[in-house]
């Protein structure tokens, strides 16, 4: 099976990334709450590999993108394809979430009483929108023991420095009139994973520059794994005998290495293990057509944060299945309005750029 094209929409990419956005939100069903009840170790491996899976397919994709547009032209359409819906979900938090947190909390709503809180939500809408992800409103999340509102989002950008990278290492290259991208791609992916192994990148998000460094390095050097899959995929043949060898390569590599190196070793194998699934999984025509996996993403953090005051203070006795299908269920609607309302219709505007 050779000669694959990924960039329309006859495959499973857009089921395989609703299916890793649902990978985050099991995790965050242990982490927010604080259930007792923890996974095995080997199902938290997996369910946190969501992350790096999501950076292959964006390289393969982003890179296509970055080839055939010009540079101003390319990072309009990434950044239409990621900020307003980042911006709508930091608005929706602070008129719909936190204020019903807010009620849950404190036994009822009250507008002075909600408005007036220090931090105030007001605090927390400008620095949202300024991607200052972590700014309280008021004691809530104290209580709740959360660490932020939309805390989630913190790999956006990075997302965004990998799309800025790989947007000015293609249009040099086109400046240059050199044809050869796989060779320099790969030098600049051999550089990133001897980087994250000087500073590796920590397990949560980062709190110094020195850990914003590792988590660059790292996310950088899996993005470059899809990129280099993507310049070469004529070259590839997609069948059980390679996707066999690839998980064993992989498993062996997370077996013996840290999270972050594997990850970033692993990025080419992992990149054509999705690529293999998205070219003979089916998926539905309506999931083929609509990708709604962005929405879950970014929206499940704060609908998980509401639902734990919900638990917390009304509803001790609810467990983390419960839990987990009432945030998975308030996240796909919310990720389908974010879908049909915010994103489809600003990536419908741009595609002509």
């Amino acid at each position: 099976m050779k000669n694959i094209e990924l960039n329309n929409r006859n495959n499973s990419l857009n089921l395989l990334r609703l299916i890793f956005a649902i990978m985050v939100l099991v995790g965050h069903c242990y982490f927010i709450p604080k259930f007792e009840y923890n996974l095995p170790q080997p199902v938290i491996y997996f369910i946190t590999l969501a992350l790096p899976l999501f950076f292959v397919v964006s390289g393969y994709l982003i890179t296509a993108s970055a080839i055939k547009n010009n540079f101003k032209s390319f990072m309009i359409k990434r950044f239409a394809r990621i900020y307003p819906g980042y911006f709508v979900s930091v608005v929706m938090v602070f008129i719909l979430f936190a204020p019903i947190t807010y009620a849950i909390i404190y036994n009822g709503f009250s507008i002075n009483g909600y408005l007036s809180l220090n931090p105030s939500p007001f605090d927390y809408l400008i620095n949202g929108i300024f991607y200052n992800i972590f700014t309280p409103i008021g004691d809530m999340l104290v209580k709740l023991q959360i660490n932020g509102w939309n805390t989630s989002t913190w790999t956006l950008f990075y997302e965004f420095l990998c799309y800025i990278l790989i947007g000015i290492v293609i249009t040099l290259l086109k400046k240059l009139k050199i044809k050869n991208f796989t060779t320099v791609i790969i030098l600049l992916y051999l550089f990133m994973i001897f980087c994250s192994f000087i500073i590796p990148r920590p397990v949560n998000p980062p709190e110094t520059e020195l850990d914003e460094l590792g988590c660059f390095f790292n996310f950088s050097s899996i993005f470059l794994g899809g990129s280099i899959v993507y310049l070469i995929k004529d070259k590839l043949i997609f069948n059980i005998k390679y996707l066999i060898l690839s998980l064993i390569f992989c498993i062996i590599i997370m077996s013996i290495l840290n999270y972050g190196y594997a990850t970033s070793i692993c990025a080419i194998p992992m990149t054509y293990i999705v690529l293999y699934l998205a070219i003979n999984l089916k998926s539905p025509k309506f999931i083929q057509k609509n990708d709604i996996s962005y929405g879950i993403y970014i929206y499940s953090w704060p609908i998980q944060t509401m639902l734990t005051g919900y638990y917390k203070f009304y509803n001790p006795n609810m467990n983390v299945f419960e839990f987990g299908i009432i945030s998975l269920i308030l996240s796909i609607v919310i990720g389908l309005l974010s879908w049909y309302l915010v994103e489809k219709p600003i990536l419908t505007k741009v595609r002509s750029i």
